[in-house]
Formats: C-alpha cells, sequence, structure tokens
C-alpha cells in the first residue's frame, strides 16, 4: 500500500514540474531548431506543429541519431501534456544531448508560437 502511494506522489510533482503552466519562459524555437513531436503517430498526423518531426517517445533512444547526431543541436521535445517529453528529455541527457528542451504540451507550444507570429507581425508593421 505504501508504494502506490509514493509513486503517485512522485508522478504528480514531475507532472507539476514539467506543466508547461509552471514554465517561467517561453521555449525559443529558430529555423535551427530540431522540434520533435514524442505523441502517438494518430496525434501527429491528426495535427502537429509545422517543421516538427514525429519520433514516438519509446523509440527516442533508438532514432536521434537518424535526426541529428549533433550533441550541441538545440532539440525541442513536446508531447499531449509535457509529461512524456520530460522523460525523453533525460534520455536525450543521458545519450550526450545538451541542449533538450521540454516543450511541454502540444497546446501550449501551438499557443506560445501563435503569440510570437502576432508579435513579430505587429513588429513589421511598426517599421
Amino acid at each position: 500500500m505504501k508504494y502506490p502511494i509514493v509513486l503517485l506522489s512522485f508522478l504528480l510533482i514531475s507532472f507539476s514540474c514539467s506543466s508547461p503552466e509552471n514554465r517561467q519562459t517561453e521555449v525559443k524555437i529558430d529555423k535551427n531548431t530540431v522540434l520533435i513531436d514524442i505523441r502517438t503517430k494518430a496525434e501527429f498526423n491528426s495535427e502537429h506543429l509545422k517543421g516538427a518531426i514525429h519520433i514516438p517517445h519509446a523509440e527516442i533512444e533508438k532514432k536521434i541519431n537518424s535526426v541529428t547526431q549533433n550533441h550541441e543541436a538545440s532539440i525541442v521535445l513536446y508531447c499531449r501534456n509535457g509529461l512524456l517529453s520530460e522523460v525523453a528529455k533525460k534520455v536525450l541527457k543521458k545519450k550526450g544531448y545538451k541542449n533538450v528542451v521540454n516543450g511541454g504540451s502540444y497546446k501550449e507550444l501551438k499557443k506560445q508560437r501563435a503569440k510570437q507570429k502576432n508579435k513579430f507581425d505587429k513588429q513589421k508593421e511598426e517599421y
């Protein structure tokens, strides 16, 4: 009985720590960023961020080298809620990738990119 409570506590803490709502800064995504969607194939096929590459979370360790072998590359991972992105981030860090970010959930990153685009468009209009 003690172990399920400990496991549940760990999962709740992990989820709250990786939740995009707790993120203090925006995730930086530019043309050099390797953007990886680790959700299911059906979720990816349904919708995904422009430029994202699909690698299911269970395959990230095996397939990352087919995407980039540059351990200095900027990598942003996202999933449905940010939890599996955190797990995948730790896997890539153990493999020696240095600039890996948990981008959180697809929905939050989509909102953030829309805000960034709107901000950029407004700045363009001012000039």
